[in-house]
């Protein structure tokens, strides 16, 4: 929602940065959540019941805050359903999959590829501009910090790279999911919000069909269920599907893309100190280092052709101009 007069923008500036902050942390602490969820329940009833969770939760907000919602069509149900598969279902519960073989450290830093492989998407699949000198070093960048993370954790012991060619998997599916819904709005009888709960409803459900298919229902350890497990699953449910993507989708609509999307090198160093101070993983020196070439790569490949200094007088002096006195 564009800012309606000047005395709104010193609070609305306020508001940006709380969610940011807010996103931040959310999504920095997902992979937490899900390394403690799976000492519960196998990687797709933990993304099911998560996704389900978020998606009601949502809808339930959204009523109370509008006080109604708009009905799905079937056609409507039919898309989300099929995207959904991509979005959902191989994006969320690909990577909770790929955390019973990496730790949580490392599926947070390769999934912080991710505008890496947008770039690369849009430009081989979507008919966007070519990347830039600098976004092709990029590039280059994050691909040696993911050889230089997955070898390391290899033979260390800590990560297999089957884990870490799941995580992947999951990156390109976000990817492919993102370019198409560009191309091909999912509905436009919904609202932003609601199709987001009926696509995590969709997701979350596909999810949990095939944690049942797979049988993970018959290997549940109802014993290791604790405060601790309780509190990450359900900080998952509140905090990374519906409070982190309503901040997220405010800030598409309210800040520069580039500030909106930082927090995909800001989550990776959320998730290793977590990682380390909360969920007893080690931090190993090669595992900084590949954390800082990912960050640097990301940097690099969201930046604007004309540097970070269009940013800053984009996002503080054209949306928040200077108050003038108006004669009369």
């Amino acid at each position: 929602m564009p800012f309606r007069s000047p005395c709104q923008q010193k609070p609305s500036r306020y508001r940006a940065l709380l969610m940011l902050f807010l996103v931040y942390i959310a999504w920095g602490s997902t992979y937490l959540g899900n390394k403690l969820s799976l000492e519960v329940a196998g990687p797709f009833l933990v993304s099911g019941a998560r996704n389900i969770l978020g998606g009601l939760v949502l809808a339930l907000v959204l009523l109370v805050r509008n006080r109604k919602l708009h009905c799905p069509s079937l056609k409507d149900v039919a898309r989300h359903c099929a995207m959904a598969i991509l979005v959902v279902l191989m994006t969320g519960s690909f990577i909770v999959w790929g955390q019973t073989q990496v730790t949580s450290a490392v599926a947070a830093i390769v999934s912080s590829l991710v505008p890496v492989f947008m770039i690369l998407g849009g430009w081989l699949c979507a008919g966007e501009e070519r990347p830039t000198a600098a976004q092709w070093v990029g590039m280059a960048l994050g691909g040696a910090g993911v050889i230089l993370l997955s070898w390391t954790q290899h033979e260390a012991g800590t990560s297999t790279l089957a884990g870490m060619a799941i995580v992947v998997l999951a990156d390109i599916s976000w990817v492919t999911g993102s370019l198409f819904m560009k191309r091909h709005p999912l509905s436009s009888r919904l609202t932003m919000m609601e199709s987001t709960s009926l696509l995590l409803l969709c997701g979350g459900m596909e999810a949990l069909t095939v944690g049942l298919l797979l049988g993970e229902h018959n290997a549940l350890h109802w014993e290791h269920l604790r405060p601790g497990v309780i509190v990450g699953f359900s900080w998952m449910v509140l905090g990374g599907s519906v409070l982190a993507y309503g901040c997220y989708l405010w800030l598409l609509q309210n800040v520069a893309t580039p500030v909106a999307i930082s927090y995909e090198y800001v989550t990776p160093v959320i998730a290793l100190f977590l990682g380390a101070f909360a969920g007893g993983e080690h931090i190993s020196s090669s595992m900084l280092c590949a954390c800082v070439l990912i960050i640097i790569s990301v940097l690099l490949v969201i930046r604007h052709r004309h540097g970070l200094r269009v940013y800053v007088r984009h996002y503080l002096v054209h949306r928040y101009p200077p108050r003038q006195h108006r004669p009369g």
